[in-house]
């Protein structure tokens, strides 16, 4: 494929000129961009074609609202992405960025033929794709990004950490054209994977906007198809697909807003409204972070909105954590029998999360609270969360331990 588009390519370069000078078109058949959607501009790098959209700002995606990114807490969203950089930072001047490209096959033979942008401009987000007409046009859309993300406080994408920025430097330096300072970078792809990988099974964008925004794609063009619909346009053909592909990368830049708003409320809310395993997936975010007052709400949060069940026993054990670090070992003490008492009874109780309870119990008793009695009674339940040379190692121990402390008794 790589091959055909460099003669595409070449061929958009072989131009006839009608006898007033204008271009009359590529030898043969070439791309229709009159028939393309969108305007052309005129700009001091060349010609620009642009497809605009405005998202009022009571704009939903599915049930969920655009408007509430632009005033998102930088803290917050530091805290969820474990990115110190984005404190302080000014949501309302992020460009989300998505690209569509010539194919995935890397280095420089991969061509965005479509870098699409949102910004917001008052209330309003503004999307914005510039289009490659023709191969080897790519300057004036880059020049259009390179003042975008000049002006922009920060950029947000899905996966544009590992493949569009990547790609986006690459363009840059092949076109001669200077990239700005990169502003800090905020990849969703990474924050959803960490709230939601426990209830999904996959975690991508498509999938986020129906099971999370509550977005359903009608009739949506499929990412692996195109490649194929630009190389189809750049021959000549029907460029009406290329109006769905305009479509497609419109809706993911839409859903990138929804999605960090939804993130944020997530992160922020202690509510019922959203899902216990979401929340435990929250407060481990924080704990990682190190923010435990934020890590203990959330997870008090959870066991409130849940009693009983795995996602219970894991919130108590995140608040076990806390507790030791803390150095409260009885509060630690109090959180791991809640964590016992939430899997009694429970149909799918984890019995890896059990034993992890019991074990943790067992060196609680055994190093800080100093009860032999108690840290053997659960040393005999730690496996799985050790295995059985380990816990009998352990049982060893502290009948040893008992036994010298009955016979150095009075």
């Amino acid at each position: 494929m790589r091959a055909e588009f460099e003669r595409l390519r070449m061929r958009g370069r072989a131009t006839r000129r009608s006898p007033d000078g204008g271009e009359r078109g590529a030898l043969g058949a070439g791309p229709r961009v009159d028939e393309l959607p969108g305007e052309t501009h005129v700009t001091e790098f060349g010609e620009l074609h642009v497809v605009s959209f405005r998202c009022a700002a009571d704009h939903r995606h599915g049930a969920s609202a655009i408007a509430p990114a632009r005033e998102v807490d930088a803290d917050v969203v530091a805290t969820l992405a474990l990115d110190p950089q984005m404190r302080g930072l000014d949501f309302s001047r992020a460009l989300y960025i998505d690209t569509e490209t010539t194919g995935l096959m890397g280095g420089t033979g991969t061509v965005p033929f479509l870098i699409g942008t949102a910004a917001f401009e008052g209330e309003a987000l503004v999307v914005r794709k510039y289009m490659l007409r023709r191969l080897g046009e790519e300057v004036p859309m880059l020049q259009a990004l390179a003042e975008q993300l000049r002006a922009a406080s920060c950029v947000v994408s899905f996966n544009g950490k590992s493949f569009d920025w990547p790609l986006l430097r690459t363009r840059f330096v092949m076109n001669r054209v200077k990239a700005p300072p990169v502003p800090p970078h905020l990849d969703l792809l990474h924050c959803a994977r960490r709230v939601f990988r426990d209830r999904m099974e996959r975690v991508r964008l498509v999938d986020l906007e129906r099971e999370v925004l509550g977005f359903t794609r009608v009739d949506d063009v499929a990412g692996a198809e195109i490649p194929e619909l630009y190389t189809r346009y750049l021959r000549g053909g029907d460029p009406g697909p290329i109006a769905r592909v305009i479509h497609h990368n419109r809706l993911d830049l839409i859903a990138l807003s929804a999605l960090l708003a939804d993130l944020v409320a997530r992160f922020q809310g202690l509510g019922a409204e959203h899902d216990p395993r979401d929340k435990l997936a929250c407060a481990r975010v924080a704990e990682r972070a190190g923010d435990t007052t934020l890590a203990t709400a959330l997870a008090t949060a959870a066991t409130d909105a849940e009693a009983r069940g795995s996602a219970a026993a894991q919130a108590w054990l995140l608040r076990a954590r806390v507790a030791r670090r803390e150095g409260d070992g009885h509060a630690q003490e109090a959180a791991l029998l809640a964590g016992v008492r939430a899997l009694e009874g429970a149909p799918e109780a984890d019995p890896r999360t059990r034993a992890t309870l019991h074990l943790a119990l067992a060196k609680l008793y055994e190093h800080s609270l100093r009860d032999l009695c108690r840290a053997h009674e659960h040393a005999r339940l730690t496996v799985p969360a050790e295995d059985e040379a380990q816990r009998d190692k352990r049982c060893g121990r502290l009948s040893a331990k008992r036994q010298a402390t009955v016979e150095g008794a009075p």
